[in-house]
């Protein structure tokens, strides 16, 4: 059976083992960049459309955090900013002086990010600059790993840190706000070993707290459906706690 690609309207197959979150790669997009894509279009076309095939609106304005290859298109076609945490355009969620410099936006992506994110000085604040950057009415398109147990913090007293390739393992030095040293081994890094450092995993209850919490509402997780499997998006589970199933998320902010 061959599918149609929401970004690029090719034409593909795909194998059985290849219909989970992170694989099915095709014209450089994998399933969890069609299905953020997807979202995009039900949330602002009332319908999955092809991305490549949509006239160009630059009265959409919307960022990025550290998107990966639909940025490229998404600039072509929106108002559209593709930020980064290490190099320009500039965005720290937690620094407010990078926060101004985006504002009243229609859409924000956030895909796979907040996983990685410091504790300090608060998760919860991280999202409160969300909801302020958009618009009224104007939504995030969200994902992270999650699992439906508890939310774990790897690191909850994070402040003054470093980590050290030491004889061959990345170990993990930290100074707490109250001066105390605590050192971790067995580091997860997302990308291979010392690239990005996994700092919790969120439970599905958390992510609604946060943002229920930061005031968003019409909180959305989008359960695979027949209409996403004819652009070759499916999702499969791993068995191992978090999992291939961890879903897309939109929620908005309240119309002023």
């Amino acid at each position: 059976m061959s599918f149609v690609c929401n970004i690029t309207g090719n034409r593909f197959d795909l194998d059985d083992n290849e219909k989970c979150r992170e694989l099915g790669s095709r014209f450089g997009f994998n399933i969890r960049f069609r299905a953020i894509c997807y979202v995009f279009c039900k949330l602002f076309y009332g319908e999955c459309k092809i991305i490549s095939n949509l006239e160009n609106n630059k009265n959409l304005k919307g960022i990025g955090m550290s998107d990966s290859n639909w940025a490229n298109i998404f600039k072509e076609k929106f108002n559209y900013i593709n930020t980064f945490y290490h190099t320009l355009p500039y965005l720290d969620i937690y620094n407010n002086e990078h926060v101004k410099n985006y504002y009243e936006l229609d859409f924000i992506i956030s895909s796979d990010v907040f996983e990685h994110i410091d504790p300090f000085p608060s998760l919860q604040y991280a999202f409160n600059n969300l909801y302020k950057m958009l618009k009224g009415g104007g939504s995030i398109i969200f994902s992270v790993p999650y699992t439906h147990f508890e939310h774990i913090e790897h690191f909850p007293n994070l402040y003054d840190y470093k980590i050290r390739n030491e004889n061959g393992e990345y170990i993990l030095h930290n100074k707490t706000i109250e001066n105390k040293i605590e050192t971790f081994d067995n580091l997860c890094f997302h990308g291979g070993p010392g690239n990005v450092l996994e700092m919790r995993v969120f439970s599905k209850n958390s992510i609604i707290r946060f943002l229920e919490n930061s005031g968003f509402i019409d909180i959305t997780f989008y359960d695979i459906t027949e209409d996403m499997n004819k652009y070759g998006i499916f999702w499969s589970e791993y068995g191992n706690g978090v999992n291939d199933s961890c879903l897309i998320i939109s929620a908005k902010k309240t119309a002023l």
